[in-house]
């Protein structure tokens, strides 16, 4: 089973909704890599947004929502990232999810520490719709700054107004392929 090290991957820490997404990168243009394909591997993304995301316990009912809520998001940033229409059953699934429940956080001092606790429906619910929330936020604001990493290998989605690629290694990998290019197109 491949594990994903989330420590070495510059993009964690974006919105929400593009961290989700992203679980889904090109690595080949044919077959996309699923970084949550299991429901161990959601609760490692998971316990990686535990600063800004209640972590609700193992289960079916978990791990498909994420996965589902994972899609919509992807189609939603293709959509988008490519000035195409947003079909109406991914923001149908985006606004269902999103109003599951109205996910209040509140701040609890403890002996260890200040601790946030979100109130609300169960904890699937609650972190599933501050996903969408994400999510619904970013595509409302009308993403004219989504773009998606060109680089070979990679397809991530990132906010920036003038970068090609989601991260300097990207763009060093985009550039030497296209020098390694060029040399062959020399040769014949």
């Amino acid at each position: 089973m491949r594990h994903t090290d989330y420590s070495r991957l510059g993009w964690l820490g974006g919105p929400l909704a593009l961290d989700l997404a992203n679980t889904l990168p090109q690595a080949r243009p044919e077959a996309p890599l699923d970084l949550i394909g299991t429901e161990e591997q959601l609760g490692v993304w998971l316990a990686h947004q535990a600063y800004r995301l209640p972590v609700p316990p193992p289960g079916l009912a978990r791990f498909h929502g994420f996965r589902r809520l994972r899609d919509a998001l992807f189609h939603a940033f293709v959509a988008t990232s490519t000035g195409q229409p947003l079909p109406r059953e991914v923001i149908g699934a985006l606004n269902s999810v999103s109003n599951r429940t109205p996910a209040q956080p509140r701040l609890l001092a403890l002996p260890d520490g200040l601790q946030v606790e979100y109130r609300g429906a169960n904890p699937v619910d609650i972190s599933l719709a501050l996903v969408a929330a994400s999510g619904v936020r970013l595509l409302g604001s009308g993403l004219g700054n989504l773009r998606r990493c060109g680089a070979p290998g990679c397809g991530l989605f990132f906010l920036g107004t003038r970068k090609k690629w989601c991260t300097d290694a990207c763009g060093t990998r985009a550039r030497a392929a296209r020098h390694y290019q060029r040399g062959r197109e020399a040769l014949t």
